[in-house]
């Protein structure tokens, strides 16, 4: 874990005076926890270890050290404080309080929790934009599969999702979002554009207007089709103007959107979506085969580009 000591852990978590290192021993299993399943998810197992041991002067990587304890610190409180009032004895499991004091009522727990886990991400988030915006100094990320899984897309960075709709430059929001972009690109693009033209627009370094409004256009069919996918899953704080990750959704409570009948206002906004995303995909395909100068990997494809939606009697049906 990064954080080293109980000095450390009050730079980030106010606690009582009569908080002493006994207490904070009780919290290692915790921060170790956040340190493997957390942090090593996200910026790679050799970055965290880079994290532990350092000892240099840099100021970019000690403040993202800094995020790093910030989301050690309070993802493992979060995770500590429904068992933090019991005792697990021999004699079985006791809930203890101190004299003259009583136990906190499961729901002020259940919003203390909600502070915690929305810092804790929100850190992460933080440390996520440094790296992102100081790539060579991070080196060990970059080379990480965590970085090159993403790199891979056609979509493959905040700033590039965020171009085309509104996540709040939220990055653990992109990341979450990649496996869907990967499937897009399956499921739409390639069976329209072909492998060939997806790769070149994934790795051209061509300065040709053509080439940039195609990927434009193709980015823009990417992102609006997982949005249309996206919305109303009850994961993400939606606005009129966008949505992000929900950092304060305990962990039971991740499903509770899919339980729910979505609204006839979200499933307007997924079809608006879903329509601006095909009509994108149409106009790159128009582009492509007038200009199979510069698209020479193009294959011509007679089938037509299939659209979620069909139109029936009076109504409108998936």
């Amino acid at each position: 874990m990064i954080t080293k000591n109980l000095e450390d852990f009050k730079k980030f978590i106010p606690v009582e005076p009569s908080f002493r290192e006994d207490g904070f021993e009780k919290l290692t299993s915790f921060l170790e926890n956040v340190y493997k399943n957390t942090l090593c998810k996200y910026i790679g197992k050799e970055q965290a270890q880079i994290f532990n041991q350092y000892s240099g002067n840099s100021e970019i990587i000690k403040e993202a050290i800094l995020y790093a304890k910030q989301t050690e610190t309070n993802l493992a409180i979060y995770e500590y404080l429904p068992l933090g009032a019991i005792q697990i004895t021999s004699g079985g499991i006791n809930i203890v309080a101190p004299k003259d004091q009583k136990s906190a009522a499961s729901s002020d727990i259940r919003d203390v929790q909600r502070y915690y886990k929305r810092t804790g991400l929100k850190a992460l988030d933080n440390l996520l934009q440094v790296l992102e915006e100081n790539e060579t100094e991070f080196t060990a990320w970059k080379s990480s599969k965590q970085y090159t899984k993403f790199k891979k897309l056609l979509v493959n960075s905040t700033q590039d999702f965020q171009e085309h709709y509104n996540i709040f430059d939220s990055r653990q929001t992109f990341l979450s979002l990649t496996n869907e972009l990967e499937t897009v690109e399956y499921q739409y693009l390639i069976p329209v554009l072909g492998k060939p033209v997806l790769q070149t627009l994934k790795t051209s370094e061509i300065q040709n207007d053509i080439v940039k409004e195609v990927k434009d256009y193709v980015s823009k069919a990417n992102v609006f089709y997982v949005v249309s996918k996206t919305l109303g899953s009850g994961l993400y704080f939606q606005e009129s103007t966008g949505f992000q990750l929900r950092f304060d959704l305990l962990d039971y409570e991740r499903n509770f959107g899919s339980k729910e009948r979505l609204n006839s206002f979200i499933e307007d906004q997924r079809k608006d979506k879903r329509d601006e995303a095909y009509n994108f995909l149409k106009m790159a395909k128009k582009l492509i085969q007038e200009n199979p100068d510069v698209f020479k990997s193009y294959t011509p494809n007679t089938q037509k580009i299939s659209s979620p939606f069909i139109n029936g009697k009076g109504i409108v049906a998936i």
